[in-house]
């Protein structure tokens, strides 16, 4: 294990509080160079910069090509760059190298990898019962994006799948959801299962809308929403069976009529029958079994495009378009404050194929993407973040502060793949703590419980062997960086491989005079230790 002495966890300290302010800082906006526009969407920029005119807000300056491939990299693939990546991005002078980049990371098995982890976070609610059951679900997602699934496609398998997991994965959405046993004598009329979960999960997950509270009562925000459009979806569930092998079927012997029962707040129980959320009703005479017209009214919805825009918007920007941060929450309490936006982007989204590249390649290319998360008088957060007048903080995911340590560590070079694996089983179960009332707001950090999680990362960071071994490793980024041998080389070397980004003058002036009053055979340990710092500041575990 990794003790840190008493000078060496000031010198630290020290450092992470400098860094903490580097991205916080205010700056005048540069011109912008001539923009090449690659598979773009112009009117994106546009109507934003009608919003910031509107407004009296003055947008934050450009991103630096470093700042703008540490953050692309990040948000598309959950990787950092390497340094001598960043080194050929910067020297490129080709105009159209942002878009090129965007191009080559959708093309990356990493692409696949960090969406289909998203998207397992998003779709299961915690741990499987079987551990094995999530990286399974995950592995299917991956090689779904990996065959450029669209989404209408994806969603379609996941409402209609059948059979055993371990032949068809995607039924295990709707297996993790499907909620409480009814009452065996009721079995027969109601259905097996209440199905209450997988209701309102597919409501959020497809349609952004969150309405599981009228699984009791009416929405108390919303006149639009009553129990009878919450028991009206569920009904097309109600066929769900599960067999003795663990497959799950499409019982038609279970609740033939198509009834629900829901209790009312006063007790009383009132009849309910499958009718969608816009009023198309149960086709009985159909040959489609009713997750099939589940799944065909869920496509047809008018949210359902809007609502992945959003979805996908709010991974970007950390906050969807509407007035509240989260992403899946449509309706009158949470106005959308850019209408205009999100309709056009929608209704470009289903004519290019419900493609989640080009909706990817159109946030990317935008010139809100690349702008830099500084804040001036006339956009302080938090009431001008959804205009979107600088990007805002984003606090790395789990998963994504997990790859950045091992990318930034050279842990290829220095662990064994079973040795990362089981670094990855520590860190995640530290890590991956999100409050089991709501996880489908865990990739936002909304409900997370924080204080326990950073100490025990913490505490991780300093005792772990692992993080230990890539430190000292004659292989690792710090011996490696070493022979650079000239001081400014080392710390160049060591902010590109932790921070993607060359060290500012004031930390140079303050990295010198700390190893000044170093001996000489304290150099070696001088060095790891601002790596470590590095490693450990905010502006690692944040994404500007």
């Amino acid at each position: 294990m990794r003790f840190i002495p008493r000078r060496q966890s000031a010198f630290v300290l020290a450092l992470g509080l400098m860094l903490f302010a580097e991205p916080l800082r205010s700056a005048a906006r540069p011109p912008l160079p001539g923009k090449i526009i690659v598979d773009a969407k112009p009117y994106i920029d546009d109507l934003l910069a009608e919003q910031w005119k509107e407004n009296k807000l003055t947008p934050a300056p450009r991103t630096s090509d470093a700042e703008f491939m540490r953050r692309a990299c990040l948000d598309v693939t959950g990787q950092i760059p390497l340094p001598h990546e960043v080194r050929v991005f910067e020297q490129d002078p080709s105009p159209d190298k942002r878009p090129r980049l965007i191009d080559r990371l959708l093309e990356s098995d990493d692409y696949n990898a960090h969406w289909s982890g998203l998207w397992t976070n998003w779709l299961l609610a915690g741990p499987m019962p079987q551990s094995d059951q999530r990286e399974r679900f995950r592995a299917w997602l991956h090689e779904q994006f990996a065959r450029k699934i669209s989404h209408k496609a994806l969603t379609e398998k996941l409402l209609t799948a059948t059979g055993k997991p371990s032949d068809n994965p995607a039924t295990l959405f709707l297996l993790a959801h499907l909620g409480l046993e009814v009452a065996p004598n009721r079995q027969p009329a109601e259905g097996r299962y209440n199905v209450e979960p997988a209701t309102w999960r597919s409501i959020r997950a497809f349609l952004g809308l969150q309405i599981g509270c009228t699984r009791c009562h009416d929405h108390p925000y919303s006149v639009d929403w009553k129990q009878k459009h919450f028991f009206g979806v569920n009904g097309f569930l109600r066929q769900l069976d599960v067999t003795a092998d663990g497959a799950l079927i499409d019982n038609l012997q279970l609740n033939p009529n198509g009834t629900i029962r829901y209790k009312r707040p006063n007790g009383v129980f009132l009849p309910g029958i499958a009718v969608f959320l816009d009023g198309r009703t149960m086709d009985f005479a159909s040959q489609q079994t009713r997750r099939q017209q589940l799944a065909e009214h869920m496509v047809g919805h008018k949210n359902f495009a809007p609502a992945l825009v959003n979805r996908y918007w709010g991974q970007f920007f950390g906050r969807g378009m509407s007035r509240l941060r989260t992403f899946d929450d449509f309706g009158e309490h949470n106005e959308v404050a850019h209408p205009k936006l999100l309709e056009k982007m929608a209704t470009d989204f289903v004519a290019g194929g419900y493609d989640y590249k080009k909706l990817i390649r159109w946030i990317c290319n935008s010139d809100a993407y690349q702008l830099q998360s500084v804040w001036n008088s006339s956009n302080l957060p938090p009431e001008t973040e959804v205009w979107f007048s600088r990007m805002p903080l984003k606090e790395l995911k789990p998963r994504q502060r997990l790859n950045a340590l091992l990318r930034a560590g050279r842990a290829d070079d220095i662990l064994t793949p079973a040795e990362q694996r089981q670094f990855r089983q520590r860190w995640l179960r530290v890590m991956e703590k999100p409050d089991v009332a709501d996880e489908m707001d865990y990739n936002i950090c909304v409900n997370w419980k924080t204080a326990p999680v950073y100490f025990e990362a913490a505490l991780m960071m300093h005792f772990d062997r692992d993080v230990a071994r890539m430190l000292e490793h004659q292989r690792g980024t710090v011996a490696q960086a070493l022979h650079a041998g000239k001081p400014a080389a080392i710390q160049d070397e060591l902010y590109l491989a932790a921070l993607n980004r060359h060290p500012t003058a004031k930390e140079k002036a303050w990295i010198d005079r700390e190893l000044a009053k170093m001996k000489p055979e304290s150099a070696v340990a001088f060095w790891q230790d601002l790596f470590f710092a590095l490693l450990n500041s905010s502006e690692f575990i944040f994404n500007r």
